[in-house]
C-alpha cells in the first residue's frame, strides 16, 4: 500500500505544470501525454493496482468461503433450483453475486439498511433507461436483489443519461455516487447501471452537489486514466470543487455543456434522452 501511495506521488509530481499546480490541462495530461517515462509509470501503477485487487479478492474469497456455501444453499432452497446450476460471478465487500438462468442475485452480507431507497429506484427503473428493473426479495436472513444478466462490456454512459438520470435522483430524493466504469455495463448499444446497494442513498445537497461534479468528470473525460479520477473525487471530496481544483478549462466545458442547467431542469426525465 505505502508502495502504491509512493508511485501515485511521483505520478502525480511528474506531470505538475511549470509553476507547480494541478489545473485542468496538467490533470487530464496525466491520462494523455505520450511521454515513455510517464507511461512506464502508468504502466506500473496499473500492475499493481490489478495485481493488489487479484490479491485482494482471493484472500476475500478463501476467508469467506463458508459465506460463500452458506448463501448458494439459501438461494437454492428459497428460489427452487439446484445448488450445483448456482454459479458465483464475483464477491465484493457488500456481498456475493450469483447466476442462474440468465439472472442475477446479488445477496447482502448485513441487513439492507436502505431498503425503501432501493424501493424509489426500482419504481425509476420504469421511466429511466440506465437503470434495470430490480426486484428486491429475502432469502431466508439474506437480502437479495434480482435483476436479468446482461452480457456485455463495460462503459460509460453518455453525458445527457448522466444528467437525466442524476436529475430523477434530485426528483425523487435519492443519491447514486459510486460512478465507475464497473458499475455500468453496454449491451446491445445500451448502457445499464448494474450496481445496486449502499452506492444508493438519501438525498443530500453537498452530497449531490460532489456527485454531479464526479459524474460529469467521469462521463466527460472517458479515456481518463482510473488513478487521476480516483484523485480528482478525492480532492473534490475535500472541498477542492473544480473552480478550484480544475482551472478554466473545465469551466467553460461546463458552461459549454450547459450541465448545472440541465440538471435542475425538473421537466426532463430519462425519457428524454
Amino acid at each position: 500500500m505505502i508502495i502504491l501511495k509512493v508511485f501515485t506521488l511521483r505520478a502525480i509530481i511528474m506531470l505538475q505544470c511549470q509553476d507547480g499546480s494541478l489545473d485542468g490541462i496538467s490533470v487530464f495530461a496525466m491520462s494523455q501525454r505520450k511521454s515513455d517515462r510517464v507511461l512506464l509509470w502508468w504502466e506500473i501503477l496499473e500492475i499493481a493496482a490489478y495485481y493488489r485487487k487479484k490479491t485482494m479478492n482471493w484472500c476475500f474469497a478463501f476467508f469467506n468461503r463458508g459465506r460463500v456455501s452458506e448463501m448458494r444453499k439459501v438461494l437454492a432452497v428459497n428460489f427452487g433450483f439446484p445448488v450445483r446450476e448456482l454459479r458465483r460471478l464475483s464477491q465484493g465487500h457488500e456481498g456475493i453475486v450469483f447466476i442462474h438462468d440468465g439472472t442475477v442475485y446479488k445477496t447482502f452480507y448485513e441487513h439492507l439498511v436502505n431498503r425503501h431507497i432501493l424501493d424509489i429506484a426500482e419504481k425509476m427503473s420504469k421511466d429511466c433507461q440506465l437503470l434495470l428493473p430490480i426486484k428486491i426479495s429475502k432469502a431466508g436472513v439474506f437480502d437479495v436483489i434480482s435483476h436479468s444478466y446482461l452480457q456485455g462490456e463495460h462503459g460509460i454512459p453518455s453525458l445527457q443519461e448522466i444528467v437525466a438520470f442524476l436529475t430523477e435522483c434530485k426528483k425523487h430524493n435519492i443519491l447514486f455516487w459510486d460512478f465507475k466504469k464497473e458499475n455500468f455495463i453496454i449491451a446491445n448499444g445500451i448502457c445499464k447501471l448494474v450496481d445496486y446497494g449502499i452506492s444508493f442513498e438519501p438525498y443530500n445537497d453537498l452530497v449531490f452537489k460532489q456527485t454531479c461534479m464526479k459524474a460529469y468528470i467521469f462521463a466527460k473525460y472517458k479515456l481518463m486514466k482510473p488513478w487521476t479520477y480516483k484523485y480528482l473525487c478525492k480532492q473534490i471530496d475535500k472541498g477542492e470543487y473544480p473552480e478550484r481544483l480544475l482551472g478554466s478549462c473545465i469551466r467553460e466545458m461546463m458552461m459549454r455543456d450547459n450541465f448545472m442547467e440541465l440538471l435542475f431542469n425538473k421537466e426532463k426525465t430519462c425519457k428524454d434522452v
